[in-house]
């Protein structure tokens, strides 16, 4: 077990960041754990000396060996950070609203439980059990599935197409995406001279194989980062090479970016979709993380 762990404490300072655990108690260290494997499981203890808690979960026995180890891993690791997450709510009696989840997927766990058999309303109570999120919050993961599933399941008749736009006004400084800063724009131009010449290599691939676009996302960084006619004559380009999507979606990351000419411009492409991510409604959070909006 032990050697999936060599890289976890940025993982365990995630989980008691959920706490407003500052992170010093990491420089001298306020909690101590042990590991161990047996009768078929992995066991993990933590303790920051007056309080404990204690968790164990099957050792996976995938019969494809890189499937094993790659299963055995996120086992390993998912144990110890729901160890930390049960010992900080003993610690601090909070409970946060999303319980022990720290990544920026958590549909991904219901799809998960459906994949395993379970019903919508099974799944959701998976969560709820398995990883403390609230009733409130697994009932909007609900929500967003069944949304999703109104697009055709993905198999090998379909194809969908990513479009990464790698630039936004500023740095957040949680960011782990391949993006930079805008600054005064000088790469851009010579960035969408590639990029649209990648995609007509990519509508070629689309069609020489014969299967049927299923959705295109235009992510990034900020897509809304480009200046109105930039943005203009990428969805211009997208729809004329890539037509047909059962869902076209571009990403409106920043809402200070967003402009009533970025807007129609969308909607004159016949975009259906447009994410827009605040991702806190918190002002102060949001000068710390470097979002100006």
């Amino acid at each position: 077990m032990n050697q999936y762990l060599d890289t976890l404490q940025p993982e365990l300072m995630n989980v008691t960041r959920l706490f407003r655990i500052p992170d010093e108690c990491w420089e001298q260290p306020r909690f101590t754990w042990e590991t161990w494997e047996a009768d078929g499981q992995y066991h993990c203890r933590m303790t920051d000396g007056a309080h404990a808690a204690q968790g164990a979960a099957d050792i996976p026995h995938d019969a494809d060996e890189r499937l094993r180890e790659l299963h055995r891993k996120r086992a390993a690791r998912r144990l110890c950070k729901q160890t930390m997450y049960d010992l900080c709510r003993r610690v601090t009696g909070e409970h946060p609203a999303w319980g022990s989840l720290t990544g920026i997927r958590p549909t991904h766990l219901m799809y998960e439980a459906l994949d395993r058999g379970l019903s919508m309303d099974e799944a959701a109570q998976h969560l709820i059990d398995t990883f403390d999120v609230t009733p409130q919050k697994a009932e909007l993961l609900q929500r967003i599935v069944r949304v999703q599933r109104q697009l055709p399941p993905p198999d090998d008749r379909w194809m969908d197409v990513y479009v990464g736009i790698p630039f936004c006004t500023t740095r957040c400084t949680y960011c782990s995406f391949s993006s930079g800063e805008l600054g005064k724009g000088k790469l851009v131009e010579p960035y969408l001279a590639a990029l649209f010449a990648e995609m007509e290599d990519a509508a070629q691939l689309l069609h020489t194989s014969g299967r049927t676009l299923r959705a295109l996302y235009v992510g990034g960084g900020t897509p809304t980062s480009l200046n109105e006619d930039q943005l203009a004559r990428l969805l211009e380009r997208i729809m004329t090479l890539f037509p047909g999507a059962v869902e076209y979606t571009v990403e409106a990351g920043r809402p200070d970016t967003i402009t009533p000419g970025k807007l129609r411009a969308i909607r004159k492409a016949g975009v259906g979709r447009i994410s827009i991510n605040p991702q806190t409604m918190n002002d102060r959070t949001l000068q710390v993380i470097g979002r100006a909006h």
